[in-house]
C-alpha cells in the first residue's frame, strides 16, 4: 500500500535532520549553518524529484530517492559525525529524501480512482504524520543507532517501492472496479 511508504520517508527525513545536531562547535562546525544547509537542500530535492518522475518514471524515481536517503544514513553510522564527508552525506541524503517526499504524495494521487483519491491522500497524510510522531522517540538513542535504524527503514522503503505499478504516462484511474 503506497501510504505505508510515507512514514518510512518521514523517518528518513527526520533522521537526516537530527544528524545536523551532531555538529560540534569544538571541531569548527556551526550548527546554524548546518541546519540552514539541511533546510535549503529541500528546494533542489523537490525539483530533482519532479524531473526524475518525468524522466525515469515515478516508481524508479521514488525508489532511487528513498535508497539515496537511506543509504546516506547507513553510511553516516560508520563516519565521524563532525567530518566533512558526514556533512556531504547528510546533504545528499536530505536531497534524496526531499525528492522522495514529492513523489510519496504523487503515488496515491495517481494510483487510486477519482472516487477515493482524496481519501487515499488523507490516509497517506495520516501515515506521514505517524512517522513524524514516532521519530522523536529516537532522540535519546545514540546517533549510530538512529542512523542504522532510520537508514534501514529508508532503504527497505526504497526497495519495496519497486513493487508498486508504474503510472507515468497513463490516464488517472476513473473507476473503482479492478481490471
Amino acid at each position: 500500500v503506497p501510504p505505508m511508504r510515507i512514514p518510512s520517508l518521514r523517518m528518513c527525513v527526520q533522521g537526516l535532520d537530527f544528524s545536523a545536531a551532531d555538529c560540534d562547535a569544538s571541531h569548527g562546525c556551526n550548527q546554524y549553518v548546518q541546519m540552514a544547509l539541511t533546510t535549503l537542500v529541500d528546494v533542489p530535492g523537490y525539483l530533482v524529484g519532479s524531473v526524475l518522475a518525468d524522466v525515469v518514471g515515478r516508481r524508479r524515481a521514488a525508489s532511487l530517492s528513498l535508497l539515496v536517503g537511506g543509504s546516506c544514513l547507513l553510511l553516516m553510522a560508520a563516519l565521524d559525525p563532525t567530518g566533512g564527508l558526514a556533512t556531504a552525506l547528510r546533504l545528499v541524503g536530505k536531497l534524496g529524501a526531499a525528492s522522495g517526499f514529492v513523489l510519496a504524495y504523487l503515488f496515491p494521487a495517481e494510483l487510486f480512482p477519482t472516487a477515493i483519491r482524496t481519501s487515499a491522500l488523507g490516509v497517506a497524510n495520516l501515515f506521514a504524520r505517524t512517522g513524524t510522531v514516532l521519530v522523536p522517540l529516537l532522540a535519546t538513542a545514540p546517533p549510530t543507532v538512529v542512523h542504522v535504524a532510520l537508514g534501514s527503514v529508508g532503504a527497505f522503503a526504497g526497495l519495496s517501492t519497486l513493487l508498486l505499478p508504474e503510472r507515468r504516462g497513463l490516464a488517472l484511474p476513473d473507476a473503482t472496479s479492478l481490471r
